[in-house]
């Protein structure tokens, strides 16, 4: 784990890059949908810039803070790592809600210009909690739990929300992009597993680990209380009686 200037700073520029992209939507600076529409051509652009947009300011606001602290715990403890699985996670996550199939259950489900970060907030909550399960290292699996403790209600996201809720606004929700960034994240886990911090093993944990204080406490145990091993002669008698026993029955 390695705090640095870098966790706080970019995750908190992109936070203000997101704001200051809705502010702009807000006055009327873009006006058409630059968000993914899937399987249209022109819905692919959104594959680049649907994460920038937000349909209103509780929108933005609400993937605003999950998102700095998932990319903060990313870049504490993945540092570098995290460049590429943000840009990977963005790209494939946006082209698997391009690619999603079209089941006809849900109204406007083949319409719909899907936009937000919330994709990216489930590329990171799942990188997180998968990557510390794989490389079964204690540091990564605590981030792993702190994860699960904070976000652990977003696995009902990657559901239809139809189905989960009454709210009329429930089928506004991309369950689609939450499906996406998570299905991205797992992946990203397992690509990356080999890269940065790995597991690692105490020397108490290696086969055939003798600990010298141990060695010598227990050195000083036999000289200080030989009698607690020695061996009676009648004991003795009855070890030997009982050895030519059994060799006499084979």
């Amino acid at each position: 784990m390695k705090f640095s200037f870098e966790s706080i700073i970019v995750p908190f520029l992109f936070i203000c890059t997101l704001w200051i992209v809705y502010g702009l939507q807000y006055i009327g600076f873009f006006t058409e949908c630059h968000g993914i529409i899937p399987h249209y051509e022109k819905g692919a652009q959104g594959i680049l810039f649907a994460p920038l947009f937000h349909g209103s300011w509780n929108h933005v606001f609400n993937n605003s803070i999950p998102l700095f602290v998932l990319l903060f715990l990313s870049f504490t403890m993945y540092q570098k790592i995290t460049y590429l699985v943000w840009i990977i996670g963005w790209l494939l996550s946006g082209f698997l809600v391009w690619q999603f199939p079209y089941f006809g259950l849900f109204e406007n489900e083949s319409m719909a210009c899907h936009i937000g970060a919330s994709g990216l907030v489930y590329v990171f909550a799942s990188f997180l909690f998968f990557s510390g399960i794989i490389r079964r290292n204690i540091q990564l699996m605590a981030i792993s739990m702190l994860v699960v403790f904070l976000y652990g209600s977003l696995i009902w996201g990657i559901f239809p929300q139809e189905l989960l809720s009454s709210d009329p606004q429930a089928k506004y929700i991309s369950w689609e992009s939450h499906l996406s960034g998570a299905v991205s994240g797992i992946l990203l886990a397992y690509i990356f597993r080999k890269y940065g911090p790995q597991r690692t093993k105490f020397p108490w944990q290696k086969k055939n680990y003798i600990d010298p204080q141990g060695e010598q406490l227990w050195q000083e145990y036999q000289e200080k209380f030989p009698e607690d091993f020695e061996v009676d002669s009648t004991e003795k008698t009855n070890q030997k009686e009982s050895k030519n026993d059994w060799e006499k029955l084979l």
